[in-house]
């Protein structure tokens, strides 16, 4: 009796160790199947693609697809800081970023939009910029930053030199010294004509 209760000690054992392996496994892959937040895409409203384009209009609309929620309330105030808008002098400008909420339309939910607010200087390079810090509802990062070049249509303004005071300054040996009787009598008015005459 003994050596059957030894040998069920040694399956209990066995089974849970192997019960243990099987659950570790398990939760191995449902993290690597969840994964990090992965971008998707980056579109105008209107259609068209963003990355390397050179005709985005002047006051776009940006629709920033990502593979999972982004917009859920949970995250909505962390992941609505996480984007930025940047000239290629390295200057922040101002931008909406805005959601529809999973609650009203669940289909958005992966969808986050971003507009500037004020309209573009065309024929020049920005960067729409998202801050590795982005996370899905269900706390997966994006871990990355990721940086999307684009060119706004038409021709980029001349840049304007600013005008440079006039300063002419005479040398001193640009006088004239030389006495002309006849250029003084050339110039003269005719009162001074007349009154020459009569006397």
């Amino acid at each position: 009796m003994k050596g059957c209760v030894k040998m069920f000690s040694k399956l209990k054992l066995t089974f849970i160790s192997a019960l243990v392996i099987i659950l570790l496994m398990q939760v191995a892959f449902v993290d690597a199947a969840r994964g990090g937040v992965s971008l998707s895409s980056v579109t105008l409203v209107g259609g068209g693609e963003v990355q390397d384009a050179a005709d985005i209009p002047m006051e776009p609309q940006f629709k920033v697809r990502f593979d999972k929620n982004v917009v859920n309330s949970v995250v909505w105030d962390g992941n609505s800081t996480c984007f930025s808008l940047v000239s290629t002098d390295n200057t922040e400008l101002p931008i909406r970023v805005t959601k529809v909420d999973d609650t009203v339309d669940e289909t958005q939910r992966q969808n986050i939009f971003v507009q500037p607010e004020h309209p573009l200087t065309p024929g020049t390079a920005y960067y729409l910029k998202i801050a590795p810090t982005l996370k899905a509802k269900n706390g997966t990062k994006l871990g990355v930053e990721i940086s999307i070049a684009f060119k706004t249509t038409g021709e980029a303004p001349v840049p304007i030199q600013p005008l440079q005071p006039v300063t002419e300054t005479l040398s001193q040996d640009h006088t004239d010294t030389t006495y002309n009787p006849a250029i003084l009598a050339d110039s003269a008015t005719p009162t001074d004509s007349a009154q020459e005459q009569s006397e």
